[in-house]
């Protein structure tokens, strides 16, 4: 928007999409918690940007501040130059049409000592073509609790970035190999990806290990038709941490998800519910201040799909609907983002 007559020309489909509530996009529930990157507008401001629309769209006196306004591109890397960056041995060359399966490639970090990460960016090298990018540590890494490599990165469209809470971090192990799992998504296009990810060390061993715990379904079905078929999931802490955010993701039919906290003393909190989700925008909700969850909680995730006509994003309302890779397929899957407290010392190494 470098103008005021660019803004103007828009102003009826300002109006729309924040009415129907597009833009901007977030899609937390405003009554439940407070998150430091909220991205909504307050009642009042979008009163008084409705305002101006039914007004005609004015112009206020004075010089327009826009003209004014040199537009720069993003820089390259918005944390800064990283430490060490992850790339893809070679482009990926993606055809025009067809339902490519997930691509798994290894990725040498080329560090030959442990280091300790703080921050991770990831730089998709073509979004019209890269639906998610995770990068996995492929040995060295903690396995979660279902089994799996830990999941040291992970992007789709929306997702949060930026320095990892203040005190943790993830371990890198000396001579890392990643594996990058890709989604690509054609566009009747043939077109080409190199996807990078910056990883940006700290000067020491943080106090805890940083980890995004997946509380998952994967056993659910959706009838054809159902308007709010009802998942579940939940995971049990049985250490303590600091809970700092949470990530819900869901395929098309995605319709709502909340995420709770089911205390050892009986407690029962909403901690984030998000009663519109957007499979457009993959947000992960940062708690304006951290939660501490003792050893013995129980987290619980759950959600609902509309797989029915009333879906206009739905594939198709008349299938059964399970888990699968592919956007028409359906996920039911969150995340916990918890900095674990520091484990305490083994009495063989107090006496040590």
């Amino acid at each position: 928007m470098t103008s005021y007559e660019k803004v103007k020309s828009r102003a009826s489909m300002i109006e729309e999409v924040l009415l129907d509530r597009r833009m901007p996009p977030w899609d937390a529930d405003p009554h439940v918690g407070k998150f430091a990157n909220d991205a909504s507008l307050s009642v009042a401001d979008a009163q008084t940007l409705l305002r101006w629309v039914h007004q005609g769209a004015p112009r206020g006196a004075g010089d327009d501040p826009l003209e004014k306004i040199d537009p720069k591109p993003a820089p390259e890397w918005p944390l800064g130059p990283p430490d060490i960056v992850l790339r893809l041995p070679k482009a990926e060359s993606i055809p025009a049409t067809g339902v490519l399966p997930y691509r798994h490639i290894e990725v040498l970090a080329g560090n030959s000592n442990q280091a300790w990460v703080g921050a991770v960016w990831i730089k998709p090298g073509n979004r019209k073509i890269v639906h998610h990018v995770i990068a996995r540590l492929k040995e060295g890494g903690v396995k979660d609790h279902l089994g799996g490599d830990e999941m040291f990165a992970g992007w789709a469209p929306g997702t949060t970035q930026g320095w990892l809470p203040k005190g943790s971090g993830k371990m890198l192990p000396a001579n890392a190999r990643f594996d990058f799992e890709l989604h690509y998504t054609p566009t009747g296009a043939a077109q080409t990806d190199q996807t990078e990810i910056g990883l940006y060390l700290l000067a020491e061993k943080p106090g805890s290990r940083f980890e995004s715990v997946p509380v998952v379904n994967t056993t659910f079905e959706l009838k054809p038709g159902d308007a709010d078929s009802q998942v579940s999931a939940m995971y049990g802490f049985t250490r303590p941490a600091t809970l700092h955010s949470v990530t819900p993701h869901m395929h098309l039919r995605g319709r709502w998800m909340k995420f709770e906290a089911l205390y050892p003393d009986g407690r029962r909190e909403l901690l984030c519910s998000v009663p519109r989700y957007d499979f457009n925008w993959q947000f992960t909700y940062v708690f304006d201040k951290p939660k501490r969850v003792p050893a013995g909680t129980w987290v619980l995730a759950s959600g609902g799909y509309d797989n029915s006509v009333r879906n206009p994003a739905n594939p198709d309302a008349k299938k059964f609907v399970h888990w699968g890779d592919q956007t028409f397929n359906e996920m039911f899957l969150g995340w916990y983002n918890v900095a674990w407290d520091a484990e305490p010392p083994t009495q063989a190494s107090v006496g040590q």
